[in-house]
């Protein structure tokens, strides 16, 4: 994990012009989204990131959530997506929007530990 990339190449006028900190990518990585939804019916499902960043990402999922939740992620991605090293790590639903066949959610990484295989250049 973290091989370097040209963050350049992934980021745009959109990406950089934004109210969180740090800089956003527009990377794609499967990842498996589980939690209780609206219902308070376990679920997990799979989807893939519509972008991500140091501390967060969003992606498209057909659960209604509400902002505050709470979701484990795994990334399903790498060598060996099942390895220990890809243990699920919990995020917390920062917005959500409805979409015509689900929900757009933005998640924020609730610890500090390294989780996308990507090095992300210093906060400005």
């Amino acid at each position: 994990m973290g091989s370097q990339a040209n963050w350049k190449e992934f980021t745009t006028e959109d990406t950089t012009k934004e109210r969180r900190k740090g800089r956003r990518a527009r990377l794609v990585f499967p990842i498996e989204v589980s939690g209780i939804d609206e219902a308070e019916g376990i679920f997990c499902e799979r989807t893939f990131t519509n972008d991500i960043s140091e501390r967060g990402c969003s992606f498209h999922v057909s659960h209604s959530l509400q902002r505050g939740d709470m979701v484990a992620i795994k990334l399903l991605a790498g060598p060996d997506p099942h390895s220990p090293e890809n243990k699920p790590l919990l995020f917390q639903i920062c917005w959500i929007a409805q979409e015509k066949h689900g929900w757009m959610v933005g998640v924020l990484k609730l610890n500090g530990e390294n989780f996308w295989p990507a090095v992300f250049p210093p906060d400005n």
